[in-house]
């Protein structure tokens, strides 16, 4: 059967020919040009009212806009930017398909960008920020430094363009970093209070107001214990070797009895703690003689051999020791 509209080829669809069917029914739908505003800082793109910060999705949105007047069976756009001659085209290459019959298009959109500045950009350049995280408690300047490291790394795993540090202080006891999200400054500090067994306290602040509801800032305080694995602490007259640290509290060993405790920071505080060595101080001793009840250890500092009772915990970990006063205080070495 011929096609009933130009007579010269064969029928296939609706009682026409593949070119005059396309050319009736097939026809694609598409602006005219496309109008979009380009961040000089950041070549952000703002289109149909949304910033977007990645080509692809870009791209992803132009093709949206690329439709066909009659329901097909299947429809894909392969669209990218291209710069002729100081201009900008939407270049996409559409393949539609109906019936078995596959058809394919090349359209060519112009696209006129105007300058502006993005959200974020705004927000960055004019000092935004809706949290202070604020790094308390470290015992020296290296491990601060390495809580900050930490910081930038687990930010640079959040991958959101609207997180940025805004600016960072030195100040009395510690760091004060300047966050544009407080929802992803939580993120972090607890991230770090489980990796440093901080505690994590959170005070917000009304900012202002918009659109007739507060905006608040918050405030994170992330405040390391004064203890550190490996420490021994003095709590109720007893002394423990700090085991494992949470942002909840921590394990300590017993160095007499060598049970496991957990204690939760605060009772730490209302029990008047105290830390009396660092696990750097503690110095391995070097056993000379074990009879199954006394070891025959040498004094770090004489180098004399003293016998001391056997302790619980030994010989599961190696043995420890510090002077406290006239006093050579054992203690085990966590492994």
């Amino acid at each position: 059967m011929r096609c009933v509209r130009c007579g010269k080829r064969e029928a296939k669809i609706k009682g026409l020919c593949e070119e005059c069917f396309r050319e009736i029914y097939l026809k694609l739908d598409y602006p005219s040009k496309f109008e979009i505003k380009r961040c000089p800082h950041c070549s952000a793109v703002k289109i149909h009212g949304e910033w977007i910060y990645d080509e692809r999705k870009l791209i992803e949105s132009l093709s949206r806009k690329i439709k066909i007047s009659y329901p097909v069976d299947k429809l894909d756009v392969n669209g990218s930017i291209v710069l002729d001659s100081d201009h900008i085209f939407f270049v996409a290459d559409v393949e539609y398909s109906l019936e078995g019959i596959v058809y394919r298009e090349t359209v060519r959109i112009p696209i006129k960008v105007e300058g502006e500045a993005c959200t974020i950009c705004s927000r960055y350049y004019g000092n935004y920020f809706e949290a202070i995280v604020q790094i308390r408690g470290a015992r020296n300047r290296e491990e601060e430094e390495r809580i900050r490291e930490r910081f930038y790394e687990i930010a640079s795993e959040i991958k959101d363009p609207a997180l940025f540090v805004n600016r960072e202080e030195d100040v009395r006891g510690g760091i004060d970093i300047y966050v544009s999200s407080k929802h992803h400054a939580k993120q972090i500090v607890n991230k770090l209070a489980e990796e440093f067994g901080a505690a994590v306290k959170e005070s917000p602040q009304i900012a202002g107001r918009r659109d007739g509801q507060d905006l608040y800032r918050v405030t994170y305080s992330l405040r390391l214990p004064p203890y550190r694995k490996g420490d021994v602490v003095k709590i109720s007259g007893r002394y423990y070797v700090v085991r494992d640290i949470t942002s909840k509290g921590f394990s300590a060993m017993d160095i007499d009895n060598g049970k496991v405790t957990i204690f939760k920071h605060r009772i730490y505080e209302e029990k008047n703690g105290k830390v009396i060595c660092l696990s750097k101080e503690i110095r391995k001793i070097q056993v000379v003689y074990d009879d199954g009840n006394t070891l025959q250890i040498l004094e770090p500092s004489t180098y004399e051999v003293v016998e001391i009772s056997k302790p619980v915990w030994y010989p599961e970990y190696d043995i420890g020791a510090f002077v406290e006063g006239s006093d050579l205080v054992v203690v085990p070495i966590l492994k």
